[in-house]
């Protein structure tokens, strides 16, 4: 795959910018930095400053780092034919996890967030960000619903896709609507739909599968 040189210097910039007020943050990090919180934004998990920051960063660069080295993994250069896709998901990914990062040094200072409704709140933009690109995803080996059957046939993987896609944003926009709820309502209107949808496409490209391959036994893939 070309490298887009406008992504690299973008993402790279991204990096950079955590760097920057990683640095400039550390020295006003209290001894404890809240690291977990559970389903009612309550923390209850701590981390040392310097093993916070080392953290976050380690999840940036391992996220940048996965996405930089998958194309060189590709034998037969299938993502090259999703790259639109893949760039997208590749900033989308790295924006959400700047962004956790930004929320959870907030939070660090004492600066007061309903992190209940924050994080689910990201996630759902997350889900709703790789619905938009799941429809435009091609066969490749590793992105996307791979389940036997779209594995096997293109048009399969192609139709699964394209209801995948608007399943996950539906689901990511119910999120996002529960997300102002806060506590279990955010968690439950987050992971049920999302889960459903899932279920339902991996069932539907089994129906799709074998309703195309009834009707036509020699079908061409």
């Amino acid at each position: 795959m070309q490298r887009d040189k406008r992504m690299e210097m973008l993402l790279l910039g991204i990096l950079l910018l955590q760097a920057a007020v990683s640095i400039l943050l550390y020295p006003r990090l209290p001894e404890r930095v809240p690291s977990h919180w559970n389903l009612h934004g309550q923390v209850d998990g701590w981390m040392k400053p310097s093993a916070a920051i080392l953290a976050w960063s380690g999840i940036s660069l391992g996220v940048y780092a996965l996405f930089w080295f998958i194309p060189a993994l590709d034998p037969k250069r299938k993502i090259t034919a999703t790259q639109k896709a893949y760039q997208g998901l590749r900033l989308g990914s790295q924006v959400f996890f700047f962004l956790l990062f930004g929320i959870a040094m907030a939070a660090a200072l004492g600066i007061p967030l309903s992190m209940d409704r924050l994080v689910p709140a990201l996630i759902s933009l997350l889900i709703v960000v790789i619905g938009n690109y799941l429809g435009k995803i091609r066969p490749n080996y590793f992105m996307g619903i791979r389940t036997p059957w779209t594995l096997e046939d293109p048009v399969v993987w192609q139709r699964t896709h394209r209801l995948g896609g608007i399943l996950w944003m539906l689901a990511g926009l119910v999120g996002l609507a529960g997300s102002w709820a806060g506590g279990t309502t955010a968690t439950l209107m987050l992971f049920v739909p999302l889960m459903a949808a899932t279920l339902f496409v991996v069932i539907y490209s089994w129906f799709v599968f074998r309703q195309l391959h009834a009707q036509d036994p020699n079908h061409q893939q």
